[in-house]
């Protein structure tokens, strides 16, 4: 389930919409809700990790200088296997290949573990306990940061997100280095993640995008 950031109509009390094309006009105010809730925001961040000020919009270009904040939740259960989770066919990138974790971009107001929260409850239906943070590193006009989930409990009740996943399994890390190195790839697992699994360049295919 994603949280918008909605975006208040600021019209006023006596504005007139019979003609909302004419010059200085201002839209209806269902046209201007309808666009503001469909507007993600995110805060901005420095170099340095410290916040902008500013905000920044999905879609839309990250100027030159600012960064925003990724975070991605690796999940491996106390039997040592790891959550893999099928993105859904419609995805524009890498859709019906497995990801070894949940993860997207932290909304404004959001800390790294905040977001990491919200998105591993909204893409898998897990509700953290202590996330553990495993790295953090910066790349093209975004910061990404790396957390572990440990769970002991049912295995099978994953709930998965529509338009989101499709699908989800169970793997062993030598079954996640076999699934590696097929090519086409099936897997992609977040750099970040590679030192805490042992895994290096020669066991993936694939191409991290975190």
């Amino acid at each position: 389930m994603r949280n918008w950031t909605i975006i208040k109509w600021c019209g006023t009390r006596n504005s007139t919409f019979e003609n909302p094309a004419a010059d200085g006009a201002l839209s209806p105010p269902h046209v201007l809700w309808e666009e503001a809730s469909q507007m993600e925001l995110w805060d901005a961040y420095l170099e340095d990790g410290s916040l902008a000020g500013r905000d920044l919009v999905r879609g839309q270009p990250v100027p030159k200088g600012l960064y925003h904040l990724v975070c991605c939740v690796l999940v491996r259960h106390a039997d040592g296997t790891y959550l893999l989770m099928k993105r859904a066919a419609g995805k524009e990138t890498w859709p019906g290949v497995y990801e070894a974790s949940a993860g997207g971009s932290a909304l404004k107001g959001e800390t790294g573990e905040q977001a990491a929260r919200r998105e591993l409850y909204e893409e898998t239906g897990i509700r953290a306990g202590r996330l553990t943070r495993l790295y953090a590193r910066k790349g093209p006009h975004t910061m990404y940061e790396g957390f572990l989930c440990e769970l002991d409990g049912a295995k099978d009740e994953i709930v998965l997100q529509p338009g989101e996943t499709e699908g989800y399994r169970w793997a062993t890390r030598d079954e996640l280095v076999q699934m590696l190195r097929i090519d086409p790839p099936v897997l992609i697992v977040q750099k970040g993640f590679w030192p805490y699994l042992g895994l290096d360049e020669a066991q993936s295919k694939g191409t991290p995008y975190c």
